[in-house]
């Protein structure tokens, strides 16, 4: 493996919907202006990168063999089809909830999406595409459509158009609404609650619920600021406390899950990495194997 990345991928909502308590809201920053000026507005039309993503995740264990059905929303992030995910939205929950759970004493879960589909707009049957890398680490996968129709203009969001956020500012969250309610856009108001750099550099939101991850943080001026991830400690790392724990001897979940966000610069320098990691895959490949 190199830096956290793996060529074999480990939904995130059953985390949430399992052990992560609601999280107190504080009030949204008023927005003074006319409707059709606020950052939600501006911030709807970012919402065409926003796509659905089906699979099949194979889960493989102790010499036992099963598929389950997947299905999220990922960020396309590049006109020639790249699009980046959350790791566990991607069948990675699964190593995720076994590093939880047993703290590595049950065997080893592989879990691998195969049969990817790509739906745009109101397209039902979706393109293909391949999981190209993943980092475990960061809770990041990125995905890469076979090919891109003739003639389709994706709109992806552009990670170089980006900024650092800073406590206290608003932000603003974007997301799709369940197939129920049409898949409709929503955009949600928080605020910068913290600033960490353990384990690593991060944002937390004071006041965003659970929602789905892998979702765009923008700022209002429409500059992204990172996406939510999940972050918990390995193997090697304290306890992870369900509910009310000691100070200093265990991590609370609910400040690991849903309002946590990596920085759009992390994003940037993980997608060129996962990238350029792709690439000597590629061409590892296209040499073949070496004499021994």
């Amino acid at each position: 493996m190199k830096q956290g990345f793996s060529r074999t991928p480990g939904a995130a909502m059953l985390l949430l919907g399992l052990f992560a308590a609601p999280v107190l809201a504080a009030a949204a920053p008023p927005f003074a202006g006319k409707p059709a000026d606020s950052p939600h507005a501006r911030l709807t039309d970012k919402a065409k990168a926003l796509v659905g993503v089906r699979y099949v995740l194979k889960v493989a264990t102790s010499g036992a063999e099963r598929e389950l059905d997947g299905e999220t929303v990922c960020l396309l992030v590049g006109a020639d089809g790249l699009l980046l995910c959350s790791n566990n939205e991607m069948g990675g929950y699964v190593q995720l909830l076994t590093q939880m759970m047993n703290r590595g004493q049950m065997p080893a879960v592989v879990s691998t999406p195969k049969e990817i589909r790509v739906l745009l707009g109101n397209d039902s049957k979706g393109l293909t595409a391949k999981l190209i890398a993943r980092d475990s680490d960061r809770d990041l996968a990125w995905l890469r459509l076979d090919a891109v129709p003739e003639g389709l203009a994706l709109q992806p969001i552009d990670l170089e158009n980006q900024r650092e956020a800073e406590v206290g500012e608003p932000l603003y969250r974007l997301r799709r609404l369940d197939r129920f309610f049409g898949s409709v856009p929503l955009v949600e108001s928080g605020v910068v609650g913290a600033l960490v750099a353990h384990p690593r550099k991060l944002l937390i939101a004071a006041d965003l619920d659970g929602g789905q991850l892998g979702m765009p943080i923008f700022g209002a001026d429409g500059k992204l600021l990172g996406m939510t991830v999940v972050q918990v400690p390995g193997e090697e790392g304290t306890p992870i406390d369900f509910g009310r724990g000691m100070p200093g001897q265990s991590s609370k979940f609910d400040d690991m899950v849903g309002s946590v966000i990596l920085p759009a610069g992390e994003l940037l320098k993980a997608t060129r990495l996962a990238l350029e990691i792709h690439k000597q895959d590629l061409a590892e490949a296209a040499a073949g194997p070496s004499p021994e």
